[in-house]
């Protein structure tokens, strides 16, 4: 009598056995001709490797190294997004600035406002919206963003959204912060500086 499929799959799933051989130092060469590996252990060898490749890079190193521990950092903290809280009337492209600790591992933004230093700098910019209240922020990078002039510095503007025009004191005071660089007309390279100036009028 033949047992049940799921014992089958068990039995079949256990007699997989690891490579005898676990190189993974190959070269960035050999890991792009994965699709002639014959075997699952020259697969297994390379994929190894492409760990590797990607905690160590060229250096010495192996998959199974507590990188952390040596002092590299893991893909979480070189995230330059993270999820934040914000009002509803939030939108994509608003520069935001943090306003309190993170609750839940999601931090408070809230859009800045040139003209009230207490709502400055901009930190970052919102991305995506997930709902009315939870959005995606932005630090550092490129960011998709219309209606830029390349080649031009990029500040915080009257609206709290980018612009390669720095803003104006009008009946009170204005808050000049760079916020990084227009690398054609709908890319801007994020960069906040945290250094702004106060025009008076």
């Amino acid at each position: 009598m033949a047992p049940p499929p799921g014992k089958r799959d068990l039995v079949r799933y256990r007699e997989v056995r690891r490579a005898d051989v676990l190189d993974d130092q190959k070269s960035a060469l050999a890991i792009l001709d994965a699709d002639s590996s014959l075997t699952q252990e020259q697969l297994q060898e390379l994929l190894l490797s492409q760990v590797k490749r990607i905690i160590w890079g060229n250096d010495p190193g192996h998959w199974n190294d507590d990188f952390v521990t040596s002092g590299v950092p893991a893909l979480a903290g070189l995230s330059q997004t993270f999820v934040a809280s914000c009002d509803a009337a939030a939108a994509v492209d608003d520069l935001v600035r943090v306003t309190g600790d993170p609750v839940g591992g999601i931090r408070p933004v809230e859009v800045v406002d040139v003209h009230d230093y207490t709502k400055m700098p901009a930190t970052g910019i919102i991305i995506d919206k997930d709902s009315p209240i939870l959005c995606r922020v932005q630090t550092l990078g490129l960011v998709p963003l219309a209606g830029l002039t390349a080649g031009r510095p990029c500040f915080a503007g009257d609206d709290g959204r980018p612009t390669t025009t720095p803003p104006l004191p009008t009946a009170t005071y204005a808050m000049v912060q760079p916020i990084g660089y227009a690398m054609d007309s709908s890319t801007l390279f994020l960069l906040p500086s945290l250094r702004y100036t106060k025009l008076i009028p």
